[in-house]
């Protein structure tokens, strides 16, 4: 009899045991589907094999492509021309073109972190002249600088961008159902050298900000902001970024971003960072519509798939950044969203 019930408990704790296995590998079955669903296959190193064009392209072998004289006129790739000053005070940078290399830099009485950008204001329909990328694309540059010239309190080397829809100041960057004051867009910080004083001199800041509210009454500095930041208030915590700890800034290094769209990926969008060719990080979110504020859990950052890109480069005061080239790729759907001409490539 006791072995009859040994028997027993033996067959049932090895069906349970059995039973817990299949809904541990199911479990695992079904993840590894939604982490494959969610993520498209991409070469950092060669976009075109992704099915990406190049629609942007500076390798800076002159200053024709720049408007340094701030005229605002159609054509240039780079504007110096700010959104957010006033001409008066529209202070020109440092911006010089030497064998093939462009170097910026700043002085106290120009901007900081935002001497060029590929748009600018404009008195027409839309409010800017230039560029900018909508609908997912790889953004990248090949930059350098010396991080011993750098003090975060003159401002630091950066390479991000905003959305249009806030910068071109014609209320599209309205929270559909809110306010007609109640602003919502991103900004996106693809490299800002600013994290030195307290993560050390190989990280970098790759932060996303998804920024809403009326300006200094929803929050009283200002916008409302949701970041990948530790405390940023998002599920996200990976804003810093460990490189090598031998990375030499005075040498060149890539820096990269894909922007995949939910629309583009059955509803999860996201972000990844690249430095070198390598993953850094990544940031992800669900196409859920307008929302309700504030942005948080899942629904964080995805007005950026409802936005359209400035590019914009910028440093110090006293703080030369070098920029080797800008590359902007997109698939053609992207394109065509962002009013993008293919630039055709040598095959």
């Amino acid at each position: 009899m006791k072995n009859s019930l040994c028997d027993v408990s033996t067959k049932i704790a090895l069906s349970r045991l059995s039973f817990f296995f299949c809904i541990m590998f199911a479990v695992l079955c079904i993840s590894f589907r939604v982490s494959a669903t969610q993520l498209k296959v991409f070469d950092q190193n060669n976009p075109a094999v992704s099915g990406y064009e190049l629609v942007f392209d500076d390798e800076f072998n002159s200053l024709s492509s720049i408007d340094i004289n701030a005229t605002g006129g159609p054509g240039f790739n780079w504007y110096t021309k700010q959104f957010f000053t006033s001409p008066s005070s529209n202070t020109f940078s440092k911006i010089n073109v030497s064998n093939g290399i462009l170097t910026l830099n700043s002085t106290v009485s120009s901007v900081r972190n935002s001497n060029i950008a590929t748009a600018a204001p404009a008195n027409n329909q839309k409010g800017w002249v230039g560029k900018v990328f909508g609908g997912g694309a790889y953004f990248e540059a090949r930059i350098s600088f010396d991080p011993t010239t750098i003090n975060p309190a003159n401002g630091w080397p950066s390479f991000w961008a905003m959305a249009i829809e806030h910068m071109a100041l014609k209320g599209a960057d309205q929270w559909v159902g809110q306010d007609v004051r109640y602003s919502h867009f991103i900004e996106d910080d693809f490299f800002e050298y600013d994290t030195e004083s307290f993560a050390g001199s190989n990280t970098y800041g790759a932060a996303m900000h998804d920024w809403f509210g009326i300006y200094k009454r929803t929050c009283p500095k200002g916008f409302c902001n949701i970041n990948n930041t530790a405390g940023g208030g998002s599920v996200f915590q990976n804003a810093v970024i460990k490189v090598p700890s031998k990375t030499d800034w005075t040498q060149y290094h890539t820096i990269g971003q894909l922007w995949v769209p939910g629309s583009a990926n059955k509803g999860t969008g996201y972000m990844q960072n690249y430095f070198d060719g390598l993953l850094v990080s990544t940031v992800t979110w669900i196409d859920s519509g307008a929302g309700v504020p504030p942005p948080t859990g899942s629904f964080a950052f995805s007005i950026a798939d409802q936005n359209s890109l400035v590019i914009i480069l910028g440093t110090g005061i006293n703080q030369p950044l070098h920029v080797d080239w800008v590359h902007v790729w997109q698939t053609p759907s992207a394109a065509a969203i962002s009013g993008n001409k293919i630039i055709e490539l040598a095959r």
